[in-house]
């Protein structure tokens, strides 16, 4: 059975941890009483979300629920916590996994991970994209004339 698989993985230390950032944020620059305002649509912007893959699973399936080619087994991140992340898995294999994930040392990487003084609240591409995006607004407010 794959859950079991999962779990012993969780036992053995047989995962990693990724940090992701991916970032299709659009940035809105203008002047507005003065000041420079950026509007923000976040609506596709991984922040602070870090994964825990099983590589040496990726793409297994049986009766019960299938991995992912990715071998993505769980997200965590600070908005909706932990997510596992497996196809046709039932609430209670589902809940079985989330259990031995919430008692293992994967968990304690994950939080240790994502609430990290250098990584909290942080997507370094969303920043990078954003400044990029404003150089590419002043460019454009300049051979206007403003």
């Amino acid at each position: 059975m794959l859950a079991k698989k999962i779990l012993k993985n969780l036992e053995t230390g047989n995962y990693r941890l990724e940090y992701r950032e991916h970032c299709d944020c659009r940035f809105d620059w203008s002047i507005e009483n003065g000041k420079l305002v950026c509007d923000t649509d976040v609506y596709d912007c991984w922040v602070e979300t870090v994964w825990l893959i099983m590589d040496d699973l990726a793409g297994q399936r049986d009766e019960t629920l299938e991995v992912f080619s990715s071998g993505i087994i769980a997200s965590y991140d600070v908005c909706f916590k932990l997510t596992i992340l497996l196809r046709k898995a039932s609430v209670d294999v589902e809940q079985e996994i989330a259990n031995a994930i919430k008692e293992s040392d994967a968990y304690k990487q994950l939080l240790a991970d994502i609430y990290s003084s250098n990584r909290l609240q942080i997507n370094d591409l969303h920043e990078k994209r954003k400044r990029e995006s404003l150089v590419k607004w002043l460019e454009k407010e300049k051979k206007k004339g403003v």
